[in-house]
């Protein structure tokens, strides 16, 4: 009796589940119609509601982002976006879009770095028409994973090839200025930034110089690790963004962070034009 009625229970269970995915597609589509109705708001509310019942589907996540950046909430639509890449590693609609987003974002940052005055667009980021899942597998809970580094898709075929030894030589720059930091290596570390670099704390470079000196100077047991570099060349090959996961590491503190790095070429040599931490992990 006891067999049955868990035989029993499971085949409700499983009925129960294929319900409410049902259900949760039938609310994907109605967020997608007012999607490419241009109704917004309507349509953010419904992915969002679907992302937090189904936390291992990317296709709400995705399209919650374009949503987002429609009603101007970048930041948002940035972090739906690492969440979508983040439930299924492999989906390259969410990657592409991704990309997209920190390119613009980049851009953003060369133009504040170089105080100009013009406005960047936000970017056109593609919805998800469909749900890529099993039909009769019940929806299960996945374990976090550390946010990796956007794929960096190929150029076009009417764009500038990047040189491999351009992408070297920007990994390389970026492990110098890591090892720098570990070794406590001042005049090297603040040699790896531009004169035109602005902090976000809204200090003058040398008020930033002058703290980070203190700091490097006093920190004990230092370790910066670079892990998961990714990096992204302008066609002009002037300009890059490096975005990889950093470990910190000293006698007294502890952190792990997707960093991006904006740099410009200067003379014969790169140095970081403006620098963020995309998330925290």
């Amino acid at each position: 009796m006891t067999r049955l009625k868990l035989f029993v229970f499971f085949i409700l269970l499983i009925l129960s589940s294929q319900s409410v995915m049902a259900d949760d597609r039938d609310v994907f589509n109605r967020a997608l119609n007012l999607s490419k109705q241009g109704q917004w708001q309507q349509a953010a509310d419904l992915y969002a509601q679907l992302a937090s019942r189904n936390p291992q589907w990317p296709e709400p996540k995705n399209n919650l982002a374009v949503s987002l950046i429609n009603l101007g909430k970048i930041t948002e639509a940035q972090q739906a976006l690492d969440a979508a890449v983040v439930s299924r590693n492999s989906f390259s609609v969410a990657q592409t879009n991704r990309q997209r987003l920190y390119d613009y974002l980049a851009a953003q940052a060369y133009s504040k770095a170089l105080s100009q005055k013009s406005v960047v667009p936000p970017p056109t980021l593609d919805l998800i028409s469909t749900l890529d899942l099993p039909a009769a597998i019940p929806a299960v809970q996945t374990p976090p994973v550390v946010v990796a580094p956007a794929v960096i898709t190929p150029p076009a075929a009417n764009h500038k090839v990047v040189s491999p030894d351009t992408v070297i030589t920007v990994e390389a720059f970026v492990n110098n200025w890591a090892q720098a930091w570990s070794t406590g290596s001042v005049k090297n570390y603040l040699m790896a930034y531009s004169q035109r670099f602005r902090p976000d704390e809204g200090k003058s470079f040398e008020q930033w110089a002058d703290s980070r000196r203190l700091r490097l100077q006093t920190a004990s047991n230092t370790k910066v690790d670079v892990q998961d570099l990714h990096v992204y060349i302008d066609i002009s090959q002037q300009q890059a963004v490096a975005e990889f996961i950093q470990s910190y590491t000293s006698s007294t503190y502890s952190d792990r962070t997707v960093k991006q790095l904006v740099l410009t070429l200067e003379g014969t040599g790169w140095r970081i034009l403006a620098e963020r931490v995309i998330a925290q992990r």
